[in-house]
């Protein structure tokens, strides 16, 4: 692909106005110019390893090995790619621009942006999800309309992905999945969906079982109503012990209890 000495000149230290001295004729406007030109430049090489990144998840052909491959080349060349730009256009590299938070529309007629976890838990590929956790992806990146990885996931049936996203900041993900959950349940097509959801312990407070009951969902509604009881009784039992309305983990017991109602992920889903 050709990345240019200019990338690793930059971030190795060399000033950006010294480097623009080559662009300048002593008129502000064409330093700022070829600051524009570098930029672009740099830019349309992110974007290239990005699609490169993106391909290998795509790809069916490829192995496990070949994909991850494809994504230790892009956090190699990536976060140098990222800290020129931020150097030229604003002086100092921000923590925000980070190649595993960098994220594109899935398609150019869709307003919903994948970033490389989102489109790795969408395609299953357990491995590479596994691997961009390892790396530090945030599973609860996203741009607003847009779902969480766990979402991709459930939707696509996918039992093991769940589980390593989970160990990255559970309590976060069920947390943010409360929103998605009410849509959800207004979907008859997503009732599996709303189980697994269930199981992994989002909870279910009167607004989401009134939309499932206006949807006139009737298939979710038992398992709904179920699991907005138990919130209740725990409410109550927390109300008593002085808890005043603050929330808790549930206990071993409560956790199990839960589960062996909920019994569609296999044995040993939770450890």
């Amino acid at each position: 692909m050709g990345i240019s000495e200019t990338v690793f000149e930059i971030v190795q230290g060399a000033g950006v106005g010294d480097k623009m001295e080559t662009c300048s004729v002593g008129s502000a406007s064409d330093v700022d110019n070829g600051k524009g030109v570098m930029v672009d430049d740099l830019t349309s090489n992110q974007q290239v390893l990005f699609d490169d990144a993106q391909a290998a998840i795509k790809d069916p052909y490829l192995s496990d090995n070949e994909r991850v491959q494809k994504m230790t080349t892009y956090l190699d060349l990536a976060p140098d790619l990222l800290s020129a730009i931020d150097l030229i256009k604003f002086s100092t590299t921000r923590k925000s621009s980070s190649p595993l938070k960098f994220r594109k529309r899935r398609v150019q007629t869709s307003k919903e942006y994948m970033t490389l976890l989102s489109l790795a838990a969408y395609y299953q590929r357990d491995s590479v999800v596994e691997f961009l956790l390892e790396k530090g992806a945030d599973p609860l990146l996203m741009l607003e309309g847009t779902k969480l990885p766990l979402h991709h996931a459930l939707e696509r049936g996918n039992l093991v992905i769940p589980v390593l996203l989970l160990k990255h900041g559970r309590e976060g993900q069920l947390r943010e999945s409360r929103d998605y959950l009410k849509n959800a349940v207004a979907d008859s097509g997503k009732n599996s969906v709303v189980k697994h959801l269930l199981v992994l312990g989002v909870t279910v407070d009167q607004a989401t079982y009134d939309i499932a009951f206006s949807a006139r969902n009737t298939t979710i509604l038992s398992d709904l109503k179920q699991n907005l009881a138990v919130g209740v009784r725990l409410a109550q039992r927390y109300e008593q012990a002085g808890y005043h309305g603050r929330s808790r983990p549930l206990t071993p017991d409560e956790l199990e209890a839960h589960h062996q109602r909920n019994s569609i992920f296999p044995a040993g889903y939770y450890i």
